[in-house]
């Protein structure tokens, strides 16, 4: 690949002199870009483009395309951001060649490493990291970006120490949250918007709704490598793909984590009850799914090495399941290589359709809706607390402690505001039952409803709430400060889409999104601004003070 690099440049100079030196020489090539080029108006004189592109090892296509057919790994779904294969040596020779330099020469003490769940083994990859530091210096200092869920810890074998914080931030918030204010908040929620149905099942649906739109081209790619698995055994050839297909959508969508680390060293009990959970919680919601096939996908991700029932889970010990053994060498690795890009493709759809979907549409108290965060768990006792920071010191006493990120949707303070409305639930419930009326008339009809709807404005009344300057007038004023307005109709366009019930950033709805728009505008600029404020002001401040 580097020669032909070199015989690529030396080809572009060479052309360069020619183009340069003989007039008749740049001609022709003048003709020739001319012609390929086709002439606007003229369907007919793009032909030969079209011709020079089909000849190309690649396709270019409009970039939603990609979402339904795609032949390499991305980051999430962005098309331009190719992924990168780490467990290959010489990739990760290459792509860490600076990195190496400056460990060596003393310019880095440490790491932090984005997104570690999307590599194909995380454990090798910081293994070999660690190989990069020198050998009298002792162990590198590397911190894992990795989102850990409810009752999950990192897993013991990464030779890193700790990761960025986020499970810190979450504790810190439910800590500042009152237990006391939990149901009648649910209680108000569920009648102002008419969201009764539980965080879980806003989870569920919302991961299902990213497998069948941006990134439903890894969810076919998978799809088709567990027909290819069913179709070598003649136990299991009777699946169909379209089946499968559905199997392996419905367990992605009830996966309780980002991720599990099976790989050719074996599985931990932890991984095998996670993905043995997401399947019977898989099952449930599909009585109409055969069983059979939900035993084989759990077969296939949990792969044993022979028909003998020796396995390589737990230990290497004996797995002496029943059901879908594999018919030799060829199908176990197949069914790991199967299980280990199965791994990389439950962590992005946990990423997009909880942090990027469903926080936007469960909006209890919003605060809460944070990475590695669980909103349907409001508030922590300081026992709990202290449980974790012990749990913490005990095993990773070095982690990094943290209570905001890049990837932090709300500041400290802002969450810190709207945490408070959980000690005052019922002066909470009175006033945005009046915000809501004095603003009844600002709302827009649109199609199937009104913009904002109820669950929508919710949000908005709340990130207000935290959002509202320190430095503003004590006094109610006739209209809120401009750079405010300006933000809040920034955060309100960015929620909307993010949510994906009206529109997303691939399918506008500009009259649900310039409704909500001129609703934030006229409710903090407008004619009736002065009464809102009025109300609204006072409110906050006791909030803030």
């Amino acid at each position: 690949m580097a020669e032909r690099r070199r015989e690529k440049e030396v080809a572009r100079e060479r052309l360069a002199r020619l183009v340069g030196q003989t007039a008749a020489f740049r001609e022709h090539i003048e003709r020739g870009v001319a012609f390929f080029n086709g002439t606007p108006g003229q369907p007919e004189t793009f032909d030969p483009l079209h011709g020079l592109l089909e000849q190309q090892a690649y396709r270019l296509s409009d970039w939603r395309s990609a979402a339904q057919e795609i032949n390499y790994r991305r980051f999430f779904d962005i098309n331009t951001l190719a992924a990168l294969r780490m467990e290959e040596p010489e990739v990760f020779e290459a792509t860490h060649v600076v990195v190496a330099e400056l460990i060596r020469d003393g310019s880095l003490s440490g790491l932090r490493i984005d997104h570690p769940d999307g590599l194909y083994d995380p454990a090798a990859y910081f293994r070999r990291l660690q190989e990069l530091a020198p050998a009298a210096g002792g162990p590198l200092y590397v911190l894992a970006e990795k989102i850990l869920s409810e009752d999950e810890t990192l897993p013991d074998g990464w030779p890193v120490a700790g990761t960025t914080g986020y499970a810190f931030a979450n504790e810190a918030t439910r800590l500042l949250a009152d237990p006391s204010g939990e149901r009648p908040l649910r209680q108000f929620y569920a009648r102002f918007t008419g969201m009764s149905s539980p965080f879980a099942d806003v989870v569920y649906e919302s991961k299902k709704l990213i497998t069948r739109t941006s990134l439903a081209s890894e969810l076919n790619v998978l799809a088709h490598a567990l027909n290819r698995i069913s179709e070598s055994n003649r136990r299991s050839r009777d699946f169909t793909l379209e089946s499968l297909r559905g199997v392996l959508q419905e367990v992605v969508a009830c996966f309780p984590v980002y991720r599990t680390y099976v790989t050719a060293d074996g599985w931990t009990p932890a991984d095998r009850e996670r993905i043995e959970a997401a399947v019977l919680a898989a099952q449930r919601r599909n009585p109409a799914i055969a069983g059979s096939q939900f035993d084989f996908f759990r077969e296939v991700v949990l792969p044993r090495r022979d028909n003998a029932g020796v396995g390589n889970g737990e230990g290497n010990g004996e797995d002496r399941r029943d059901g879908y053994a594999p018919g030799g060498h060829d199908e176990y690795e197949q069914r790991l290589a199967f299980s280990m890009k199965l791994q990389q493709f439950t962590a992005p759809v946990q990423a997009k359709g909880v942090e990027d979907t469903a926080f936007y549409r469960y909006n209890l108290l919003v605060s809460l809706n944070e990475v590695g965060g669980n909103p349907s768990r409001v508030a922590s006792a300081p026992v709990v607390m202290h449980a974790f920071n012990q749990a913490r010191a005990d095993r990773w006493p070095l982690e990094m402690l943290t209570t905001a990120t890049h990837d932090t949707k709300l500041g400290e303070d802002v969450r810190a505001r709207i945490t408070v409305l959980s000690e005052i639930p019922g002066d909470w419930r009175r006033h945005v039952g009046r915000w809501a009326r004095v603003n009844a008339g600002q709302r827009a009809a649109v199609a199937g409803g009104t913009a904002p709807d109820r669950n929508d404005e919710y949000r908005f009344y709340q990130v207000l709430v935290g959002a509202w300057p320190t430095a503003a007038p004590p006094m109610p004023p006739e209209k809120a400060p401009e750079e405010l307005v300006g933000r809040m109709r920034q955060y309100m366009r960015k929620a909307i889409k993010e949510a994906k019930v009206h529109l997303s950033w691939v399918n506008d709805n500009q009259a649900y999104d310039q409704g909500v728009d001129r609703f934030v505008e006229r409710v903090l600029s407008g004619p009736t601004a002065k009464r809102f404020l009025a109300s609204f002001v006072p409110f906050q401040a006791r909030v803030a003070r």
